[in-house]
């Protein structure tokens, strides 16, 4: 899984990763998503889903669509957040309140 702001292990790092293992003949399938922590790292989320879709003998499609649903949903997180933050908002994503 590649989020493409990673700022850990950059795209470019996690592409060419990928890209060398099909070279070597492994059959990589590369899923790109959108994280919710500031560095845009964390895909635990996405590993559970991309795990269960492969003990559940899915396609990768059935697994990129799951993800997608969870891609946006993060999305729209995100864009939440930076509007508040862009307007100095005190209010959080979750419904509580900061003091």
């Amino acid at each position: 899984m590649t989020d493409l702001a990673d700022k850990k292990v950059p795209a470019d790092k996690q592409v060419s990763f990928a890209d060398a293992m099909r070279r070597a003949g492994r059959p990589i399938t590369e899923f790109f998503v959108e994280a919710t922590d500031p560095e845009h790292h964390g895909t635990t989320a996405f590993s559970r889903i991309v795990t269960a879709g492969c003990v559940l003998g899915k396609k990768d499609r059935e697994i990129a669509s799951e993800l997608d649903v969870l891609s946006k949903r993060n999305a729209e997180i995100n864009r939440r957040q930076l509007t508040e933050i862009a307007q100095g908002s005190t209010s959080r994503t979750d419904g509580q309140t900061k003091r």
